[in-house]
């Protein structure tokens, strides 16, 4: 902010019209109110707080009237100041209010306070507002300062500064963030606490999954893997695999084995030392080793027993195929047992068969007899009828 103009009518020590040129005191760099006591160095400045927001520092805004009681009855207080402010040229005009003697009759009559805020722009000026408020929020968003802050800050010679060192941590806090900018870093120490609780809210749910997969391992090695790993145990001898290489970035790319300390051999011989709280990628790889230990040795056993079962069902299958001769040749035995004993049965039925095949061979005639006799019956019949019934 740097002031240009400052012009008073009628305001507070001063009755008469007073005008104040920064840019000529302010030609030789720094300048100085100084006067003796009641000279009117304060009025100076409450003008300027007042053209600015309307109201003077401390005690004094609470005076019945800003008016000089030395004015002429029918002068009224204003102030007039033209200041730039971020590299905008603005006039301020106000009054306070006051009594004025009434035009006619007799008593008075209270004006009320006025502003005119205009701007300007090539070479003339543009009003802004002639509202209250809007005067002084467009003045306390240009200078990032309201009124009690400008006046704890910038009225150092009123004493008010002391105000601002015996004020709280946080108002004192929010007045230094408005008048140096710190919005952004404001803004970066969010966005940095908003990623440190995303970023351990992530922790957090990662942990959860390794502990589910740690359960689930837990639950799929079994009691028998859990105590395996260990410096005495299978897997601490055995070489490491190539899965376990693989897993150390120590290693190198190609996954080559080697010896050195702290590499998968060691990993495998710590294992009994290893818990899943402390290092479960290690513990992991530590089971994974001993489950390898476990199914290489049990691969033999496996082709052992295979081995065995070829066998087992090979003499099975012998074993099978003699009961089923045996089984055979007993029914053929009973079965030759069944036909000795029925022999003469069949003797009796063979010669029954040989009597019915020769007795088939003459049943034919037989039939043919028959149907004669019955024909020569019948013929007889007939005969006897017709002779009867010749004769008289």
């Amino acid at each position: 902010m740097r002031p240009h103009r400052l012009t008073f009518t009628a305001f507070g020590s001063f009755p008469g019209a007073e005008t104040v040129d920064f840019d000529a005191l302010a030609e030789a760099g720094l300048f100085l109110f100084h006067g003796p006591t009641g000279a009117g160095k304060t009025t100076i400045l409450d003008a300027l707080c007042f053209a600015l927001y309307g109201q003077v520092p401390g005690q004094r805004n609470s005076a019945r009237s800003l008016r000089c009681d030395h004015a002429p009855p029918a002068t009224g207080p204003s102030v007039g100041l033209e200041v730039t402010i971020r590299g905008r040229l603005l006039r301020i005009q106000r009054s306070p209010a006051w009594q004025r003697p009434k035009l006619r009759g007799a008593g008075f009559t209270e004006e009320k306070a006025k502003v005119v805020v205009s701007e300007r722009r090539g070479s003339s000026w543009h009003g802004l507002t002639t509202r209250l408020d809007e005067a002084g929020h467009l003045v306390g968003e240009l200078l990032g300062m309201n009124a009690d802050q400008f006046c704890q800050v910038a009225m150092l010679p009123q004493g008010e500064f002391a105000r601002f060192l015996r004020a709280g941590g946080d108002e004192r806090a929010k007045l230094l963030e408005r008048l140096f900018t710190v919005k952004i870093f404001t803004q970066a120490e969010a966005w940095l606490a908003e990623h440190r609780t995303l970023a351990w809210r992530e922790a957090q749910e990662l942990r959860q999954q390794v502990d589910f997969a740690i359960k689930r391992v837990e639950e799929a090695a079994g009691d028998t893997l859990l105590t395996a790993p260990g410096p005495a145990s299978p897997a601490s001898a055995a070489a490491p695999t190539e899965g376990a290489a693989a897993r150390n970035p120590g290693s190198g790319g190609t996954g080559s084995r080697e010896p050195a300390s702290g590499g998968p051999c060691a990993q495998a011989g710590d294992a009994g030392r290893l818990t899943p709280e402390a290092d479960p990628l290690r513990w992991a790889g530590a089971l994974l080793d001993a489950a390898r230990a476990v199914v290489e040795g049990s691969a033999e056993e496996q082709a052992a027993a295979g081995r065995a079962l070829r066998a087992a069902r090979e003499r099975h299958e012998q074993a099978a195929s003699l009961a089923d001769r045996r089984r055979r040749h007993a029914e053929a035995l009973a079965l030759r047992r069944t036909l000795d004993e029925r022999a003469d049965e069949r003797a009796d039925l063979q010669a029954l068969l040989d009597d019915a095949a020769r007795a088939d061979r003459v049943m034919p005639l037989i039939a043919a007899v028959r149907q004669r006799a019955e024909a020569a019956a019948k013929t007889r019949t007939l005969a006897a009828d017709a002779l009867a019934r010749a004769r008289p």
